[in-house]
């Protein structure tokens, strides 16, 4: 994920997590991203790290935000630039 941003920072990424719960590693994943500026939309049924609609749980969000760019974010759910979770964290 953090290559990716280093070719093109305006890249969204769209993480939708199949199966009955979210595997350990995509938490992971996310925490040693922390403090790269991404901009990532998690899914996961019908639920989002972003707003609009139901959310993921409190403490996945946070730690997103904690790799978040500040910005937009395209969501893949209301089919908008929503705002990022940058401002969650600073």
């Amino acid at each position: 994920m953090r290559s990716i941003t280093r070719i093109d920072e305006n890249v969204n990424i769209w993480m939708d997590v199949q199966g009955e719960e979210i595997p350990p590693y995509v938490e992971e994943a996310i925490r040693l991203c922390s403090g790269s500026a991404l901009k990532v939309v998690l899914t996961h049924d019908n639920a989002s790290s972003h707003a609009p609609g139901e959310l993921l749980s409190e403490a996945l969000v946070e730690l997103i935000s904690k790799s978040a760019a500040p910005g937009f974010v395209w969501h893949p759910f209301a089919k908008k630039l929503v705002p990022s979770l940058w401002s969650n964290f600073k």
